[in-house]
């Protein structure tokens, strides 16, 4: 992670006049546009702190729309790239209940597919070279760091088992209850049973 670069003059006064015009115009879309445009500028200069502030006055107005979605997902990756894996976390979820509003669907996060579909190769090819301990480990590392994936209970129960197969009884059962109690409706529940 590289540190903060400086920004411009004619940066500063972009931010200037951005900051000017989040204060005049009233929520809305045109808003959001902008206010998303100044958030990208900070992220490319690693300003992660101030990508957050403006995608939050964005967020503020509530209005769903993709660029508010966009928002939510840029938040996350500010996260990510700062190893802040409790609020990558908790933006996933704020992300899946303001999708949920906008149209009934919860939506899968990019960031939780690009990232976490390596963490489970990672783990398969773990499993396939016989470190179970080390695969349950990065299976249930997914399924903390990725809840509202549709692979989070598939990572439990194959944490689960490889726990089992290693004689880590308490380890599996947690994976197992994690299992029962937060995925009620996936495949894997009968299977956990």
């Amino acid at each position: 992670l590289k540190s903060p670069s400086v920004l411009t003059n004619s940066e500063r006064e972009f931010f200037k006049a951005v900051e000017f015009f989040g204060q005049i115009v009233p929520s809305g879309v045109r808003r959001q546009r902008v206010l998303y445009r100044a958030a990208e500028v900070f992220f490319t200069h690693n300003q992660f702190d101030k990508t957050r502030e403006s995608l939050e006055m964005l967020l503020r107005d509530r209005v769903v729309s993709s660029v508010s979605i966009s928002a939510l997902r840029l938040m996350a990756e500010t996260y990510d790239l700062e190893n802040k894996w409790d609020r990558v976390v908790e933006t996933n979820r704020r992300l899946a209940s303001f999708a949920q509003g906008a149209d009934g669907d919860t939506l899968e996060n990019d960031l939780s597919f690009k990232v976490g579909s390596h963490a489970l190769q990672e783990a398969f090819a773990l499993e396939n070279a016989g470190r179970l301990t080390s695969a349950a480990e990065m299976y249930e590392s997914f399924a903390t760091r990725f809840p509202f994936s549709g692979d989070a209970p598939y990572a439990l129960f194959r944490a689960a088992r490889l726990y089992r197969e290693t004689s880590q009884f308490g380890d599996s059962e947690r994976n197992l209850d994690r299992l029962l109690k937060e995925y009620r409706n996936s495949k894997y529940q009968s299977e956990g049973e």
